[in-house]
């Protein structure tokens, strides 16, 4: 009863306010006969009385009488501005109702609560109608002039929309003070909204986390910028940018993660989100080898195989994944069963020449060979003669008689082992452990057969090289090679081998050097790379050199560094090239060379400065000849060719 008493009172001080208010009952009766001339003029006289200056009710009126004539064609000539009236006076109803300027006592009481109440689906149009001015503005990139609109619909209603947008304006214009709060506090309300009613999702909604993100990136605020991700993603799974986010941040924690568990673990979580992304399969398979090497490095055998096995079978697994097809264009183990784990591993481990790996690898997948056997040792000893490679063969032979410093017959072994392979023709690829199995078995035997065996293996092996371009090979065999055939009992064999040395530096020369020439220009020639700059200077873009010049160029690095006796490759890295090519441009932007260039310089790029403070300037712009130019004597301390030639250096880049 007391409910129905005060609903009623409400309704008498409303019709209390028209009837007191002559004027706004006038304007309110011609606005309900659709007499919208007469209504606004009515109302007008209203707005001109000062007693109304906080009546609600009054700006009410005036704004639904100019939304109405906006919509009428006929009056909307006289009133132009109608539509902006509707949505002005209309956003001034509102600041009243929360302002203490509501009119509260007498017979001019007006409750706010019921005027909301009953006001609230025409302020839910005047939002709508507020919002689609304001993103004609927005989706124009006018920043400054949509922000105020968006604020006015913030006046008629809490709306989320608005809000984001209204923030995104502030960002757009460089005010991230302003913006953030209302990013953050849009953020905390879509994440809430979603999760607990399961309501529908908007494209607009994934601009907080993704501006939130992408600030706390650029202050290096790695941790909130991942919990601003990872709740975006919740809610927009797909969406490319918050995909990006995190795959940058799953990338920043790696490189912060030493190789570890740890670093295993941090991978497998990143490719829940990124199944088929390459990197994150390459460093997996790494993280397991650098892993498996560890163990097998301290002899933790069994450690070693539990490991192993379950990378064997998460590689299985990665059989059922909708991403398959892309997956094993990455990972050569995807997909295969236990077996071709263990071959491929083995392989990688070869590659690698992790030795203690391939033992413990070996060891691990003969196990179940020792067992039957009438004793370990028996059961090692029959696997190792089976064995047909010969490199595996050293690396378990080798790790064997570390592990154990007095083997009683694993020389004995050795030795059957080398004489029944060397029954069957060698192939390349096995005619260096071979020398190794025979270097280390003449040091346990009394008879000369398995180092006159090393000899013709190794002529052998040299001969093969020349025929197959293996410089670095050919230079540390023969070296080695040298003092074995200065015995007495090898003078036919020593010069044998002095007259390989010859055909082979002849033969470095022609294919690295020689066949290292690439041409500048229009200049074209089978079989030689043509470099032809694609930078601008006007426009400052660097421009990009092709592989196959780089591949050229590196190719003549080493070939100076082999010939000067340093046996050990250097690369040139994308990173190092590129920066390479900011200095180039740099130069020519400039035309000037200088190791300490001003930050004055034309198209100043700070990796560009890097690579001229570290790098040899040339001034010629063949790539080619400039690896030449820096072995020149041009400068008493020969500084450019000690820098090339330095035994330190592994990674290199060039840009011309």
């Amino acid at each position: 009863m007391k409910t129905v008493f005060l609903s009623l009172l409400l309704v008498l001080s409303f019709n209390n306010t028209f009837a007191q208010n002559k004027l706004l009952a006038k304007a309110q009766k011609a606005y309900t006969d659709g007499n919208l001339g007469s209504a606004n003029n009515a109302i007008d006289k209203c707005l001109k009385d000062k007693n109304n200056k906080n009546n609600v009710l009054v700006y009410l009126l005036k704004s639904k009488i100019m939304l109405g004539i906006s919509k009428d064609d006929n009056l909307y000539s006289k009133y132009p501005g109608a539509f902006k009236d509707a949505l002005k006076f209309g956003e001034k109803a509102m600041i009243i109702l929360n302002s203490a300027d509501m009119v509260k006592s007498g017979d001019d009481f007006i409750s706010h609560h019921q005027v909301l109440y009953d006001e609230d689906a025409y302020f839910k149009t005047l939002l709508k109608l507020s919002n689609k001015e304001a993103l004609e503005s927005y989706n124009l990139n006018k920043y400054a002039k949509a922000l105020p609109m968006f604020k006015r619909s913030l006046a008629f209603y809490n709306d989320t929309q608005a809000q984001v947008l209204l923030a995104d304006c502030y960002w757009q214009l460089g005010q991230k003070d302003e913006s953030l709060p209302l990013f953050r506090s849009t953020a905390e309300k879509i994440y809430g909204a979603v999760l607990d009613s399961n309501s529908k999702v908007y494209g607009y909604q994934k601009e907080p986390f993704r501006k939130l993100c992408l600030y706390y990136l650029s202050i290096k605020a790695y941790d909130s910028a991942y919990l601003i991700v990872k709740n975006g993603r919740e809610i927009f799974p797909n969406d490319a940018v918050l995909n990006e986010y995190t795959y940058g941040l799953t990338r920043y924690n790696l490189e912060k993660i030493p190789p570890s568990i740890d670093y295993l673990n941090a991978i497998k979580i990143g490719l829940k989100d990124f199944p088929s992304d390459s990197f994150l399969n390459n460093r997996e398979n790494a993280i397991y080898v650098y892993l498996l090497n560890s163990l097998a490095l301290d002899n933790k055998l069994k450690s070693f195989d539990s490991l192993l096995s379950v990378f064997c079978k998460s590689k299985a697994l990665k059989a059922k994944s909708n991403d398959f097809n892309t997956i094993v264009r990455f990972d050569v183990f995807a997909g295969k069963s236990e077996t071709e784990c263990r071959q491929l591993m083995m392989q990688q481990f070869k590659n690698m020449a992790l030795a203690e790996a391939c033992y413990a690898l070996w060891m691990s997948s003969n196990s179940k060979n020792f067992v039957g056997s009438s004793s370990p040792d028996i059961g090692f000893q029959n696997s190792l003669l089976q064995t047909s490679d010969v490199q595996l063969a050293e690396y378990v032979f080798n790790r064997y008689a570390s592990l154990h410093p007095k083997p009683k017959t694993l020389n004995f072994i050795r030795t059957k082992y080398i004489q029944n392979r060397q029954l069957t023709p060698i192939g390349f690829y096995d005619l260096l452990p071979m020398i190794h199995l025979n270097d280390s078995a003449s040091k346990y035997s009394k008879t000369i057969e398995f180092q006159k065996q090393s000899v013709n293996l190794r002529l052998q092996l040299l001969s093969q090289c020349i025929d197959s371009n293996e410089f670095y090979l050919f230079r540390d065999l023969w070296t080695s090679s040298v003092q074995l055939c200065k015995l007495p009992a090898y003078t036919a064999q020593n010069k044998t081998l002095q007259a390989m040395w010859l055909p082979m530096i002849e033969k470095d020369f022609k294919v690295n050097y020689f066949g290292s020439r690439i041409n500048v220009g229009n200049k074209t020639e089978l079989g030689i790379p043509n470099y032809q700059w694609t930078g601008n200077v006007d426009s400052c873009q660097t421009g990009h050199m092709p592989k196959s010049v780089m591949e050229f160029a590196e190719r003549r690095v080493n070939y100076f560094r082999r010939t000067a006796g340093i046996n050990t490759p250097i690369v040139f890295t994308i990173q190092n090239n590129t920066y390479c090519m900011s200095a180039a441009l740099m130069c020519e932007a400039n035309k000037s060379m200088s190791h300490e260039p001003s930050d004055g310089w034309r198209c100043f790029i700070p990796a560009g400065l890097d690579a001229l403070k570290q790098g040899i300037i040339s001034k010629d712009g063949n790539p080619s000849i400039a690896v030449t130019a820096a072995m020149g004597q041009n400068h008493p301390s020969v500084g450019n060719r000690r820098w090339l030639l330095s035994p330190k250096n592994q990674f290199m880049g060039i840009g011309t």
